[in-house]
């Protein structure tokens, strides 16, 4: 029998999202 040659899968990085801080108002 023959072995066969196992694929090597490559990892895909997952990109962060960034969160947008909503700024509050000051009342005068």
């Amino acid at each position: 029998g023959q072995k066969k040659k196992k694929k090597k899968k490559k990892k895909k990085k997952k990109k962060k999202k960034k969160k947008k801080r909503k700024k509050k108002k000051k009342k005068k």
